[in-house]
């Protein structure tokens, strides 16, 4: 409804009758489009709910830290290196990249009977 002003509960799509009706392509049509920062799209991966200004941001932040760090002490003995931000979601992101990677690989070795 945010975006669309669609009201899916008068349409009836949430009975528990199995059909696609055109009212249900056009949902999930304008649900697969809804825009990054929606609340169905932050839901389902909290990482993608940041546009590039905010990871630009994130990006300089890391930068002038890690250039105080270079100037500093800590440099010379390469200790205490700053870390960039993570940001809320990233690594349950970076977690289901990693097992679907796995799962892949797996998929690819039985298809050439290797054992990895």
């Amino acid at each position: 409804m945010q975006y669309y002003h669609v009201n899916v509960w008068e349409m009836g799509l949430d009975s528990d009758v199995d059909c696609t009706t055109a009212e249900v392509r056009l949902c999930s049509v304008l649900a697969w489009q809804l825009p990054p920062d929606s609340r169905v799209r932050r839901a389902m991966s909290p990482a993608a709910a940041y546009d590039a200004s905010a990871l630009l941001l994130r990006q300089i932040e890391y930068d002038v830290r890690h250039l105080h760090w270079s100037l500093g002490e800590d440099a010379r003995r390469k200790a205490n290196e700053p870390e960039p931000l993570t940001l809320r979601g990233e690594e349950a992101e970076h977690r289901r990249a990693e097992e679907r990677a796995d799962m892949a690989a797996a998929e690819l070795a039985r298809t050439f009977g290797l054992n990895i």
